[in-house]
């Protein structure tokens, strides 16, 4: 009896520490689908990638989009739920007019270098908000008929933008000044060499680059994300994002390598229904339309109207944000608050802060006012006694 007890504890040990693992396991799973559904997430655009029969790991390289593809990318594997090491490849071979751009008081080259890090930032002097203009020249004249913009993360969208060309020697209004809700802007075919695009803004403007739709140019474009696939495996390919996106590969094959890449058809490109419009100070308002990017407002109150939200607006003017001012119609940059009540002192009463420093002086006060009257009182009653 004494060893059926023992093989039955033992087994019973053994069934619950399998019990244990195997949940420790499908936690650790869970934690692991979750983590690349939030990646996920940040993906506009998605399509479905159609690896060929293949017997052994195979290079791939499927074609996409050069601009979609220059605003991120991932590859994922749907069988096993994590993203696989790419590599973004492309081949040029375009006819687009190049062009400079002049931008305070300088002629930059951010948006020919290829570097999507870099940009030219436009600062916020005054709450009224400011404007900021590019000057764009060209040897030869670009025929568009729009033009797109790009922005570092975390910057909302100018609130205007004005495009003006000098055409036969005049300077006309491309496209006068438009709400923006986007950053690619259409306009009637125009054809000219000196450009001038101007943003009104009232946060902090951060342009990353900046290209015109020259449909009179032919150009060929060649983009493609390559990957290396394993026989069984589906692949998906997830495309544009709008902020940094977290994402785990393990280590990175040579991708550089030319030969025996297979390139595979394209397919279509479908909205991602996963994404979720990024939103920093996650207020239910997304960054390009929020007001106050930073600072939470749903209800994206702007008392002046100037663009800015009442949030982060600055009505005194001190350099403190109107959320974080403890005085917001007075400047105190110090924010001095010597009873601690929330209340800066240059708009709080002196009684106030006595008051509300020494909280006991106010019952002492009541206190003693008693003692007086209870001493009239008695006073009195003996007064009227002996009076009798």
């Amino acid at each position: 009896m004494k060893k059926i007890a023992k093989k039955i504890i033992v087994a019973v040990s053994l069934f619950f520490v399998g019990v244990i693992f195997f949940s420790v396991l499908a936690v650790f799973a869970k934690e692991k689908t979750e983590m690349a559904e939030d990646s996920l997430r940040a993906f506009v655009w998605m399509k479905d990638v159609p690896v060929p029969a293949i017997t052994i790991p195979t290079v791939v390289e499927a074609p996409i989009d050069e601009s979609t593809g220059n605003e991120g990318f991932a590859v994922f594997e749907e069988t096993t739920k994590t993203f696989q090491p790419s590599l973004f490849k492309e081949s040029i071979q375009f006819t687009k007019v190049a062009f400079s751009v002049e931008a305070l008081g300088k002629t930059s080259q951010i948006f020919s270098d290829g570097d999507a890090t870099n940009f030219i930032e436009f600062p916020v002097s005054d709450e009224r908000g400011a404007t900021a203009e590019l000057r764009i020249h060209s040897m030869s004249p670009i025929a568009a008929t729009g033009l797109m913009f790009s922005l570092d993360r975390f910057v909302a969208l100018p609130r205007t933008i004005e495009v003006r060309a000098i055409v036969d020697g005049t300077e006309r209004i491309v496209l006068a000044s438009s709400m923006l809700n986007d950053r690619v802007i259409r306009f009637p075919k125009v054809s000219a060499a000196e450009w001038t695009v101007r943003f009104g803004y009232v946060q902090p403007l951060r342009i990353t680059g900046l290209s015109f739709f020259e449909e009179d140019n032919a150009h060929i474009n060649s983009a493609g994300v390559r990957f290396l696939a394993r026989p069984g495996e589906r692949y998906r390919l997830y495309l544009g994002t709008d902020r940094l996106v977290p994402i785990r590969v393990g280590e990175r094959p040579n991708l550089f390598d030319d030969r025996d890449v297979v390139r595979i058809a394209d397919s279509e490109k479908v909205k991602n229904p996963l994404y979720v419009p990024v939103d920093t100070d996650e207020d239910g308002v997304k960054d390009l339309l929020d007001n106050c990017v930073f600072d939470k407002n749903s209800d994206q109150k702007d008392e002046n109207s100037n663009g800015r939200g009442d949030v982060c607006d600055d009505y005194d003017h001190d350099g403190i944000a109107n959320g974080k001012d403890n005085c917001m119609s007075y400047p105190n940059s110090d924010q001095r608050d010597t009873d601690g009540d929330g209340k800066g002192d240059i708009c709080d009463s002196e009684e106030s802060r006595v008051l509300e420093k020494y909280s006991w002086l106010s019952w002492a006060g009541i206190s003693l006012a008693g003692i007086v009257v209870a001493i009239l009182f008695a006073l009195t009653m003996r007064q009227m006694k002996r009076n009798k």
